[in-house]
């Protein structure tokens, strides 16, 4: 491992547990077990950190959808499903940059740029376009609807954090991440055809 990733991981790990605010550059630095001046070599100051961090959770999202084979899928359902479990799992494996970019992209958004609500909004919209492309559906969902459908997708990271001071086992944990991302599928294809019946204009 090199010094940037020391810095980077020890970075996660105090800013997940502390806070932004109330982590200083010489905690990350002995964590890392670098010199002082290696974080300010690689990240400038310790919001250019925060903002790396950041900017890699977004790239992550969005690579969510990137990086699926659309070409696989049989009809836009499926193709929705498989980004739900994506993202889900994204969260799952990196919940503590989740949890920072949840915290903190609203705390200092002005000087990151985003926050993790207009990034995953980011994400429905390259999903919403490319049902449109592949498989000619075109739906418009209001934003009610998207902002019902970002809340639960970051509502994972909340309930994940709970069951785990509850010593949930990793198979549970499986099971229940599982149905997770089901509801929510269930939920999109809802809305679906509700719009499809023209209820909700």
């Amino acid at each position: 491992m090199d010094a940037k990733e020391k810095i980077i991981n020890a970075a996660i790990k105090l800013f997940a547990e502390k806070g932004f605010d109330a982590t200083s550059v010489d905690e990350i630095a002995n964590l890392a077990g670098v010199n002082k001046a290696m974080i300010y070599y690689y990240f400038s100051s310790k919001y250019g950190l925060l903002s790396s961090l950041i900017r890699n959770s977004v790239s992550g999202f969005s690579d969510i959808v990137e990086k699926i084979d659309i070409s696989k899928f049989n009809d836009h359902r499926e193709f929705i499903k498989e980004i739900v479990k994506k993202a889900i799992d994204y969260i799952d494996n990196n919940i503590d940059v989740i949890k920072i970019f949840t915290r903190e992209s609203f705390t200092h958004s002005g000087k990151i740029g985003t926050t993790i609500n207009e990034t995953i909004s980011f994400v429905f919209d390259q999903v919403v376009e490319k049902v449109k492309e592949e498989f000619n559906q075109n739906y418009h969902f209001s934003f009610i609807d998207q902002s019902i459908l970002i809340n639960l997708v970051i509502g994972f990271m909340y309930m994940k954090m709970r069951l785990e001071s509850e010593e949930v086992s990793k198979e549970e944990m499986n099971i229940i991440k599982e149905e997770y991302s089901e509801k929510i599928y269930k939920i999109i294809t809802f809305l679906i055809e509700d719009r499809k019946e023209g209820k909700n204009d």
